[in-house]
């Protein structure tokens, strides 16, 4: 389970997430997502949302309403139960923890749900599926990466660990990333991580532009943060390569309309998928508030 860490005196770690949605689904993706979650609130000083999305039955019969009541009422017991776990633990007795059943289809009610709390991370479970022709994530979790308005962490139902040594966010260098960049150190620093920045260099990119984009960026961060370039033939191969060695690292990729990232999503090609799916990632979209003030 969570390792107990010395919680960080600070009104926000990481200033849009002041709630932690975990939507759960009780198989083996819960685990991971529960223990990643929690850890992640109370680092942060956030609270807690316990989700689980029912799905209504199919048969069209009169058994319709009594099988969807049973399977209601079967997910707000086993919310509760969990509830009641991770709030006795003694790292997560200060957390606010609310539950939330509903019903309807997963992404479109988890999309509404975390629309009208713009301040929330979601953290999600998902399992490896490498016979899949989208076998990154699963399709709901591939949906909730790219359409989700606020950040999200995916977490594999394969994670062993339960800390994370290192933070490690890819830049594109968009105009956001200064700030986004001070973000997740500052977040890194409170799961008691490393904290690194790199690009990956492809081919048939401009060096003397991608290297005058570094040194206006390092000068935007007063040089606290230094960003590696890392050449590649394509960009999977080079983060592949450079977190080989960095085991139990969270990769943070800024998502644009038309990023590399949701490129990949749409590639069908499950083999490609399995290079990475190993790998926690938090996806932030492009659309996260920024203030000058940071």
């Amino acid at each position: 389970m969570i390792e107990a860490k010395p919680v960080v005196e600070t009104e926000s770690i990481f200033q849009f997430a002041s709630t932690v949605w975990i939507v759960v689904d009780f198989s083996d993706t819960t685990e991971p997502a529960l223990d990643m979650g929690f850890r992640l609130a109370r680092a942060m000083g956030a609270s807690v949302k316990l989700t689980h999305i029912v799905k209504p039955p199919y048969e069209f019969s009169g058994r319709k309403e009594s099988q969807l009541e049973a399977g209601k009422e079967g997910a707000r017991h086993t919310l509760s139960v969990i509830k009641e776990d991770y709030a006795a633990r003694e790292p997560y007795q200060h957390i606010p923890i609310e539950l939330h059943l509903e019903e309807g289809s997963t992404v479109a009610t988890v999309l509404s749900l975390v629309k009208s709390d713009p301040t929330s991370l979601l953290v999600l479970g998902f399992e490896v599926d490498e016979s899949g022709p989208r076998g990154l994530f699963g399709n709901i979790t591939n949906q909730l990466l790219v359409e989700s308005p606020v950040p999200v962490i995916a977490i594999s139902s394969n994670e062993t660990s339960t800390t994370w040594d290192h933070v490690v966010y890819a830049t594109d260098f968009r105009d956001q990333d200064r700030i986004l960049l001070k973000r997740a150190k500052t977040f890194a620093n409170a799961l008691g991580a490393d904290f690194e920045c790199i690009h990956i260099k492809v081919p048939k990119v401009d060096i003397h532009a991608l290297h005058k984009s570094r040194m206006t960026l390092e000068s935007e961060l007063n040089y606290e943060i230094s960003v590696q370039l890392i050449s590649s033939q394509d960009f999977l191969d080079g983060v592949e390569g450079y977190l080989a060695g960095k085991p139990n690292t969270l990769l943070i990729l800024s998502r644009n309309r038309l990023s590399f990232f949701e490129w990949l999503l749409a590639k069908p090609v499950a083999a490609e998928f399995a290079r990475v799916q190993k790998i926690p990632l938090m996806m932030i979209p492009s659309s996260v508030q920024t203030t000058e003030a940071e």
